[in-house]
């Protein structure tokens, strides 16, 4: 016989199939690096605010507590500066801008309108002088409408036929500019009004062109643009005799319409150098001693109190924010060590990997930022009427809950209530560093992390919210009641946001509950529930490849389920595993003597090879497992469910076949890659698959010998060192086996044999037993065998 080649040892993890949530798990970091980090970046948060600051108060407040001064500094008197500023910017004369250039740009622009309403009248009624009179109206329109516009007059057809009749005349024109100019040179403003030409300060002209300014005290030898028009009015009597009256009085309206401000407000410009002559002002200080009563308890706040208390909160969060955060990063890291020491010093021991205290961290980081919103509004006192509420009832609207809620649907009740206790003393410290607050959220996370602890469906959820909610106003009266504010209305709306508070904490968790099972393959007993739906799609087909697969699946989960109760493990957990524990039989179906008709696959195969396709159902059923996303907890179970067991069937067959050179064969090749059982669920998973297995074997299933296999199976995984590592105790086991047997004595439960009428020539009759058609006893020789005998033949072929 050729020598059998060693089979390499097989894998159980694909490198392909290694996730963020495997990294996290097989992470060689110490646990205590996470919290290290952890504890400071919260430390960072916290010290950045007010934790150890005083109150902020609003003018016209009362003080709650009395503040004296730790130390000598200077305080900016606010009122002193911004009085001094503001008569800083108040002596800042108006800037006004000059245009010299005013008279020439209405000299262009009136003689370019005279020169094209002559052209349009001379030259049309020059060509042809009988078209000229036909269309004279006409091209009156059309001149009376160009001058308009030019000017942006409104002058009336009348007015205009003085000018043509003047013909447009350069003496006309010179007249309207000898009205205007020396007006314009004169100065003309758009108002005389004090705020802008305060005769005591003056105003600055500033000349557009050349830039130069010049402070004008005399504002009275500026006209305004009312006064301007005056003074054109009374030249006109100057020039009586040289004009015609119509002539002169259409001048003058001219002149008059023609006539704007050539001395112009900027505002921008004055504005700046306003603001630049305040902000050249110095603030003024005064000084406040060390043991200095800043302000008493119930004394009102005045706006120099208020500078005084800003001024000492902003020097004690300058001084000592380092020393502040390395005290709080000390005080938290210290928090979070016990907090998880503690967690795992409980019954049961909670194990925490580096993927669960992320988590851990994550969510008391959400509760954090939900917190730290809440405790920016806790540090004022709101007076705002468009709020129907004092914003202070707000804080106890801060679901602070959800983040017992979810450690106790992840983890359990026990690993809940410290986590609440850690939640409990961030949301005080980012909260006016109230003992109230704390036990506000302390009695809410408490009632969140029991309230959840068996939650089977979303609605729980929901429920449990509205319990906090309640548990809340109970909390939040009894705090108004030791605080003499019980019969205010600010007390109505407090208790209104705390049952509004948990109602959130409950619709938050649905909401996340999905995104923790997905991001960290956490499995709850929400989604074992849908898993255990035996018309699920893997079910379904485990049915159908795997037939004996299947039914033994269905039984050995009723056998789990039955101990876990028995022992108070998670019985809905150890349920849904044991359907799915088998799951990489569906790869091979014909290779499991449970699902073999006829010839036995194994004949023709070298113990190794058999060995090796057994073995590779677990690795292929965690494959199936991930890829359907089945959670953590199952694939856990799916991969330990076989412990380091040894296929001994297998392994003796192989040593047989070696002969002289069975010593060189390794017993770890047929063995399972493990690991053992961790959990007290996977241990159970392991024992009900090995002991249903083994029950079909029994030739004779009475009680005893039911009894007799069960504790043989269970001493034999015992001996075997399968279970030291789950922390079922011997109390347990001997309930393990007491479910098992009840369970097992069900099944095959005894059966009374009906007489049949035997016909002439039928063969002989069948005895129906334990719902199994069975040969007579005397049938063959093969059947003398006694059942002892025969149960050990089986049950080597099972490899127990």
């Amino acid at each position: 016989m050729e020598k059998l080649k060693k089979p390499p040892k097989p894998k159980i993890r694909n490198k392909r199939l290694l996730s963020l949530q495997d990294l996290l798990v097989r992470s060689s970091v110490p646990k205590w690096v996470l919290l290290a980090l952890l504890a400071p970046v919260i430390a960072f948060l916290l010290s950045s605010k007010s934790l150890t600051g005083l109150k902020a108060y609003q003018v016209g407040d009362v003080a709650e507590s009395s503040v004296k001064a730790d130390l000598t500094y200077l305080v900016k008197d606010s009122e002193s500066t911004d009085e001094r500023r503001r008569q800083a910017e108040e002596s800042v004369p108006a800037v006004y801008d000059y245009d010299p250039t005013m008279d020439k740009k209405i000299s262009a622009r009136l003689h370019s309108a005279f020169a094209d309403m002559r052209k349009l009248f001379f030259e049309s009624s020059a060509s042809d002088p009988e078209e000229g009179q036909t269309n004279t109206e006409e091209i009156m329109r059309t001149g009376l409408d160009n001058w308009n516009q030019a000017f942006r007059m409104d002058l009336d057809g009348e007015s205009f036929r003085i000018l043509v009749r003047a013909n447009f005349s350069e003496d006309v024109e010179n007249l309207i500019l000898f009205l205007i100019q020396p007006v314009l040179r004169q100065g003309v403003l758009a108002t005389k009004e004090v705020r802008y030409a305060d005769p005591e300060r003056g105003i600055l002209v500033r000349n557009i062109e050349t830039l130069e300014e010049e402070l004008v005290t005399d504002i009275d030898r500026f006209l305004s643009l009312r006064e301007a028009r005056q003074a054109i009015e009374r030249r006109a009597s100057d020039f009586l005799r040289q004009y015609k009256y119509p002539s002169l009085m259409l001048s003058v309206r001219i002149a008059q319409e023609l006539a704007v401000p050539n001395l112009t407000l900027n505002k921008v410009e004055w504005e700046r150098r306003r603001k630049a002559a305040g902000q050249v002002i110095k603030p003024v200080y005064y000084q406040v001693k060390k043991g200095e009563m800043i302000v008493r308890e119930g004394d009102k706040i005045t706006q120099q109190k208020l500078d005084e208390l800003a001024t000492l909160s902003e020097l004690r969060n300058e001084s000592r924010i380092w020393i502040r955060f390395v005290g709080l990063a000390l005080l938290l890291g210290v928090l979070f060590y016990v907090a998880v020491e503690s967690m795992g010093q409980m019954k049961p021991k909670i194990r925490f990997n580096n993927r669960d205290l992320l988590f851990l961290a994550l969510i008391l980081l959400l509760g954090f930022v939900i917190a730290l919103p809440a405790g920016q509004l806790g540090n004022f006192d709101f007076n705002v009427e468009f709020f129907m509420f004092p914003l202070s009832s707000t804080l106890y609207g801060t679901p602070l809950s959800m983040g017992a809620m979810m450690v106790s649907i992840f983890f359990g009740v026990s690993a809940a209530l410290v986590f609440a206790l850690v939640m409990a003393c961030v949301g005080a410290l980012v909260i006016q560093n109230s003992i109230f607050f704390f036990i506000y959220f302390l009695v809410g996370g408490f009632v969140a992390a029991i309230s959840v602890q068996d939650c089977r469906e979303r609605g729980v959820l929901l429920k449990a919210g509205l319990l906090v909610g309640l548990c809340n106003i109970f909390v939040v009266v009894a705090i108004n009641m030791s605080l003499d504010r019980l019969l205010t209305e600010a007390a109505l709306y407090d208790a209104m946001f705390a049952l509004l508070g948990g109602v959130i904490a409950g619709i938050f968790v649905t909401g996340l509950i999905p995104l923790g099972e997905m991001a960290f393959g956490y499995t709850t007993n929400i989604k074992l529930l849908e898993l255990a739906n035996l018309d699920s799609p893997l079910l379904k087909q485990l049915m159908i490849v795997a037939p004996g697969t299947y039914h033994h699946s269905l039984i050995a989960g009723t056998m789990v389920e039955a101990a876990a109760k028995a022992i108070g493990a998670n019985s809905l957990l150890c349920k849904v595993a044991a359907y799915y524990h088998d799951l990489g039989k569906i790869k091979k179906p014909d290779y499991f003597i449970e699902n073999q008709t006829g010839r036995n696959r194994h004949e023709k195969l070298a113990p190794s090879m058999s060995s090796l396709i057994l073995i590779s159902h677990v690795k292929e059923g965690v494959e199936l497992a991930r890829t359907h996303r089945l959670g953590g907890a199952i694939i856990d179970i799916i991969q330990q469910h076989h412990g380091t067991s040894l296929i001994s069937y297998f392994y003796n067959k192989a040593k047989e076949m070696r002969g002289q050179d069975a010593a060189a064969l390794e017993e770890d090749d047929f063995r399972y890659p493990g690991p053992r059982p961790q959990t007290k669920e996977a241990g159970l998973v392991l024992l009900a698959d090995m002991v249903e297995a083994a029950s079909h074997t029994l030739q004779n299933p009475t009680p005893a010998r039911v009894q007799g296999m069960v504790q043989k199976i269970i001493n034999k995984a015992f001996s075997d060192g399968q279970l030291d590592q789950c922390e079922l105790t011997l109390k347990d086991l001997h309930e393990v086996a007491k479910s098992f047997k009840q369970i097992l004595n069900g099944i095959f439960h005894q059966r009374i044999e009906y007489p049949e009428s035997a016909e002439k020539g039928a063969p002989p009759a069948r005895s129906k037993e334990n719902g199994a058609l069975r040969q007579p006893a005397a049938a063959t020789k093969s059947q003398r065998i006694e059942p002892q005998e025969q149960d050990q033949d089986n049950l080597k072929r099972l490899g127990i």
